[in-house]
């Protein structure tokens, strides 16, 4: 008999990583481009804080699969982030409203 509860935790795994590389593609196209100027300061933000904190609590938790999912996703939107600060220029970047 298949332990759904096993099969939906590495799924769930899996799918966290996956989701914490989604990030990559949207930084690459800033780097390629050395352009920003689409790109939302305001949800990267809110990003980064929300994986942030979901990664010191997986911290304080001791769990190891949340740990990793969670640096996944503080990385790949610290990625995103940093290209955002490095290409923009002053006058014009706007908070994605």
């Amino acid at each position: 008999m298949i332990d759904f509860t096993q099969l939906f935790a590495s799924l769930a795994g899996f799918m966290g990583i996956i989701m914490g590389l989604a990030n990559i593609p949207q930084a690459l196209k800033i780097y390629k481009r050395r352009s920003a100027k689409d790109v939302s300061l305001l949800t990267y933000s809110i990003l980064s804080f929300g994986y942030l904190v979901l990664l010191l609590y997986s911290v304080l938790l001791h769990n190891i699969a949340l740990i990793i999912i969670n640096l996944f996703g503080f990385l790949g939107v610290g990625l995103v982030l940093s290209g955002i600060v490095r290409y923009e220029k002053k006058g014009v970047r706007h908070w994605g409203i």
